[in-house]
């Protein structure tokens, strides 16, 4: 798996685990690593631009829409989307959405790098 910086952490990501380690020629460097579940990445400007209109002053569409994509794991979404020729349509809070992958989101950090 590649390291990518904190300031790409997501805030939905699950913790695995983390540790430090000091250089022992130099104590006073310390590298933290953390290591987190592989979880969909979003394009918040992408989602905005397309969804904000279905937020209402009781429902976050938006946070709904990440919230159903999470409930996948990652084979199972990865299937969906493939199937349907790299899009999720999908009906939520009574709308008729149509997610795209590599505009709206990304299977993960990889995907989101990949060329």
């Amino acid at each position: 798996m590649p390291f990518h910086p904190v300031a790409l952490k997501s805030d939905h990501l699950v913790l695995v685990g983390e540790t430090e380690f000091a250089i022992p020629e130099k104590e006073s460097e310390v590298i933290k690593l953390a290591i987190y579940l592989a979880a969909p990445k979003f394009n918040e400007e992408a989602l905005h631009a397309d969804f904000v209109v279905f937020n209402t002053d009781k429902v976050n569409f938006i946070r709904d829409l990440k919230s159903y994509l999470l409930s996948f794991d990652r084979a199972t979404l990865r299937h969906l989307v493939e199937s349907h020729h790299g899009e999720l349509p999908l009906t939520l809070n009574g709308h008729k959405v149509t997610l795209k992958h590599k505009t709206h989101f990304f299977f993960d950090l990889r995907d989101m790098f990949a060329q």
